[in-house]
């Protein structure tokens, strides 16, 4: 605080100065303390939200994080049975409530793979230059889905693998590069027997050491017929009934029993530029006003190309006039044994053979992709008390059997003993509730508590007037209400109390039917109650439906478990970086600690706050200058009456 010069007062004339000035700056005091005690409210508010945070964050590490060694989430903490596997290189292996105890031989013959090719040796890696003539187009099948990639002409490999892993990441299929064997793979994520991946263009991706793929030997056919030679003046719009076209700002409704013909007529009607069909679409002035494929549905006549024959290898379709999209769809299923699309007025359809396709009629195109299948795994299992292996397939490497989820690793022999015990898993559920329902519990409380504006929080001088434990005490009153009806928190648990109400796909089971349920203590609402009885009777008789219920995963959240669908309420409000708890009040060794909306407050709070406190400097020191100047005033006027009472006094 600067200090005027002048402020030496009151010496002459015995006012008390400080005082009067004190006095005078009382109210501008006032204010700076205001916006403090509001300040200080923010930090109190922050503190609290940082407190449920590091809650949230402690009971997700510890229990719902992957790494965690008691994730209530793995199948080995809630499996109700131990397993004790001989050589884990071979298999990893998690047994579940009902799977028959014993030792168990196990022998893994093959495991299952996923459709995948595999480039040769490239020596210089992802550096080595394709020698590509043009722009190559790669076009990817899986299942339904068709993709096309285009790699550059002066392309190397690393951009090859770049452009395939972002352009079909939605179809599962990526592309890798080991520096190990020095070969590029690209692959579909699925495995077993029916993975399969159909690519079209490999055998043009050059090398100077030739195909970088080699030669695709397997392929399939498959053929599309584009409908739009059925659309014609009759063609019924029956499809589109109700449907709206907005024609110079007025709206064009098309009836159900509206053909073609009818609709161009109430367009013309209202259309100040001319009316055109281009390749199928209604288009007024340079405007595509509807996409005319929208009216080929299931029942549309395929009597424009009756008497065209469709060939698909040694059978031949001719298409009658009674026919339409769906009888003939049914016939080339009938030959193919796959499903036809109608895509927009586009059938599709694959031969799922090397088989030709040939069509005499209009709009027609062919495609052959090279085909690449995975494999299915092949093991025996020897049971308990018998001798004779039992031999299976599985499409994956991690399957469930008779309660017994196989994980395999490698291929070998082995063996592995279950050991039935419920009493751990429902200890580890216990563990998991009781954290859960003192974070439900404190937060319920803190946004229902009300708020006692009797202790606002203290000015220095009143914390030098109070002894230290009063200080805690009078704070610790005055954060009680602060976070109440908090969205972010009351968002937070309807997320939780939704988590558990709504059904999981897939699980006949519910929360109550396994021994939990939401306590009917309106004090603990929100809260979990165990009847361990009802609990260990469940995962006794049913164990792998609770884990289902429990710790189901999937990208939906109707066909996520209860935990799961916990762990991702908690993930979303306090570990994401953009979670509401951290956006909010942010939290200490993440960068939310100075972005969030209470830190930027307290800091627009300590700008205001410093501003003021200057302002007071200012005013208090214009305040001790005018005493300084009256002082001076009063003493010339004392000096003044001295010197006139001396001269009338010489005067006598």
């Amino acid at each position: 605080m600067n200090i005027s010069p002048n402020r030496v007062t009151g010496l002459a004339t015995g006012m008390d100065t400080d005082n009067m000035i004190k006095q005078m700056m009382k109210p501008y005091v006032m204010r700076v303390d205001r916006q403090k005690q509001q300040r200080d409210m923010s930090v109190w508010q922050q503190d609290l939200m940082r407190g449920i945070t590091k809650n949230v964050r402690d009971l997700y590490n510890k229990y719902l994080d992957v790494m965690s060694k008691d994730n209530i989430l793995s199948s080995k903490n809630l499996s109700s049975s131990t397993t004790i596997v001989d050589k884990s290189s071979i298999a990893d292996i998690t047994s579940f409530t009902g799977a028959k105890p014993g030792t168990y031989g196990l022998k893994v013959n093959k495991l299952a793979t996923s459709a995948k090719i595999t480039s040769g040796q490239l020596d210089e890696g992802l550096d080595t230059k394709l020698n590509l003539a043009s722009d190559t187009t790669l076009t990817f099948k899986v299942g339904n889905k068709v993709r096309e990639v285009i790699i550059k002409k002066d392309s190397n490999l690393g951009d090859l693998v770049s452009q395939v892993n972002s352009q079909l990441k939605e179809l599962g299929v990526k592309a890798s590069y080991s520096s190990f064997t020095k070969q590029l793979t690209i692959e579909n994520s699925k495995t077993g027997t029916n993975s399969l991946l159909e690519v079209d263009g490999l055998n043009s991706i050059i090398s100077s050491k030739g195909k970088v793929f080699g030669d695709l030997t397997s392929s399939t056919n498959y053929g599309e017929i584009d409908l739009l030679q059925l659309i014609d003046d009759n063609m019924s719009l029956k499809a589109l009934k109700d449907k709206t076209l907005n024609i110079e700002g007025k709206e064009v409704k098309i009836e159900e029993t509206d053909n073609l013909s009818d609709l161009l007529n109430k367009i013309n009607a209202e259309a100040k530029e001319p009316v055109k069909i281009e390749n199928g679409k209604i288009v007024v002035g340079k405007d595509v006003k509807l996409d005319l494929r929208e009216a080929l549905n299931g029942e549309t006549s395929l009597k424009n190309i009756a008497g065209k024959n469709l060939t698909i290898g040694s059978s031949t379709i001719t298409i009658d006039s009674s026919d339409t999209i769906t009888s003939l769809s049914e016939k080339i299923k009938n030959i193919t044994g796959k499903d036809v699309i109608n895509n927009s007025g586009k059938l599709s359809f694959g031969t799922g053979t090397e088989s030709n396709i040939i069509f005499d009629g209009g709009g027609f195109v062919k495609s052959s992709y090279g085909e690449i299948r995975g494999e299915n795994s092949s093991y025996s299992v020897i049971i308990p008390n018998t001798t004779t292996p039992i031999t299976m397939e599985s499409e994956t490497n991690n399957f469930v059997v008779d309660n017994i989820n196989f994980n395999f690793n490698g291929i070998g022999e082995t063996s592995f003993t279950v050991k039935n015990d419920t009493s751990k898993t429902v200890d580890k559920i216990k563990g998991f509730v009781e954290e859960y329902n003192k974070i439900i519990g404190d937060v319920s409380k803190k946004i229902s508590e009300k708020k006692n504006y009797k202790y606002l929080p203290l000015t220095e001088e009143q914390k030098k007037e109070m002894k230290e434990d009063d200080v805690k005490k009078w704070e610790s009153k005055g954060k009680e209400g602060l976070l109440r009806n908090e969205s972010v928190l009351r968002d937070m648990l309807l997320e939780l109390r939704e988590a558990i109400i709504k059904p999981v796909e897939g699980s006949n089971l519910n929360l109550r039917a396994i021994g939990i349920d939401t306590s009917s203590n309106m004090e603990k609402s929100g809260q979990l109650v165990i009847d361990e009885e009802k609990l260990t009777k469940a995962l006794e008789n049913d164990g792998q439906e609770v884990m289902k219920l429990l710790s189901a995963g999937g990208k939906e959240v109707e066909s996520q478990g209860i935990f799961t669908r916990f762990k991702e309420v908690f993930r979303k409000n306090a570990i994401n970086y953009d979670g509401p708890l951290l956006k909010k009040a942010g939290y200490e060794g993440t960068l939310s600690e100075i972005k969030n909306t209470l830190t930027e407050n307290i800091l627009k709070k300590d700008k205001l706050i410093k501003e003021m406190e200057n302002n007071l400097v200012e005013r208090e020191n214009k305040l001790y200058l005018k005493f300084a100047r009256l002082e001076k005033a009063m003493n010339a006027a004392n000096a003044q009456q001295g010197w006139l009472m001396q001269q009338f006094g010489g005067g006598r």
